[in-house]
């Protein structure tokens, strides 16, 4: 019996050092991989575009519980080995967050993630391009897919008026007012944005070179960021009416409950309209388009 049992022992000390041995030599070292891509709200892997590779991003990453990161605002490129980072995988899972452009005001709270502070969109009219990938293991592959969600709001106007066939009108100048340019985002840990409680105003102007107005509604300006945020603007619309061959008179109209709930990632079209009553409006709303510019 008593040899038995050492016959046992030694076997079961062979197969914990061969499965020791196992494990020790099948993890075989790698650097951290990503599949970055940019998708719409309705998260289907068809409606999105691969992150451009003339561009980089920045990159943070922390192990559970852990008291620091383990990538702390790493730039990532595109290589001939593809998006690669200079740390290792470790055995455990990562969360990571990302964001693009680099050049932003990020800070990094533990418990919080990324904060980006003081955001100015009048002096940062770029996109921001946010992502984060939860408990992500080594075990699923060196190149962990992320996905980078649009976290302003994008917003255009057009232009219609329904006059009698008569009546010619031309715009000159077209102001929002009410709605702030300042804010932070993900300040409490909610990935929410946070405006200054400021108000400020996008103003287009072609008063030098009046934009004519016809039944079909015409673009007017260029599209523009916006922070997220939920206000009550108004919209003041100065233009030219005549009738006929008659001369031109200024008028203006305002529409004082202009409504406004902008959402990340979306994309606002508001169509005004001139009646012979009042200047009315419209809002269309879509997913965003993925331009990449």
């Amino acid at each position: 019996m008593k040899i038995l049992k050492l016959i046992m022992g030694f076997l079961a000390m062979i197969l914990c050092f061969t499965g020791c041995q196992k494990e020790k030599t099948g993890w075989i070292p790698t650097n951290i991989g990503f599949e970055p891509y940019i998708g719409h709200d309705t998260r289907t892997a068809v409606e999105s575009v691969p992150f451009p590779e003339d561009r980089s991003f920045s990159v943070w990453a922390f192990q559970k519980n852990a008291q620091s990161l383990y990538i702390n605002n790493e730039t990532i490129e595109y290589g001939e080995d593809g998006w690669l980072s200079s740390k290792l995988w470790p055995r455990t899972p990562l969360t990571f967050e990302a964001c693009w452009p680099t050049d932003l005001n990020i800070n990094y709270e533990m418990g919080v993630g990324i904060v980006i502070k003081d955001f100015d969109i009048s002096q940062n009219e770029v996109d921001i391009l946010y992502a984060k990938a939860e408990e992500v293991d080594r075990e699923l592959g060196q190149f962990t897919p992320i996905e980078f969600d649009h976290i302003l709001s994008r917003v255009e106007f057009r232009m219609k008026q329904s006059l009698s066939s008569e009546m010619s009108v031309r715009v000159d100048k077209i102001e929002l007012r009410g709605f702030s340019k300042k804010g932070d985002f993900n300040k409490s840990g909610n990935r929410m944005w946070t405006t200054d409680g400021s108000f400020n105003s996008y103003v287009f102007d072609t008063s030098d070179s009046p934009v004519d107005v016809e039944a079909d509604p015409i673009y007017l300006g260029e599209d523009f960021y916006a922070i997220p945020q939920a206000f009550s603007a108004s919209i003041i619309v100065e233009y030219q009416v005549k009738a006929g061959s008659a001369n031109w008179i200024p008028q203006q109209e305002k529409i004082q409950d202009f409504l406004v709930d902008w959402k990340p990632g979306t994309h606002y079209t508001y169509t005004l309209n001139l009646t012979e009553t009042n200047l009315t409006y419209t809002s269309g709303i879509s997913n965003w388009n993925n331009r990449v510019e």
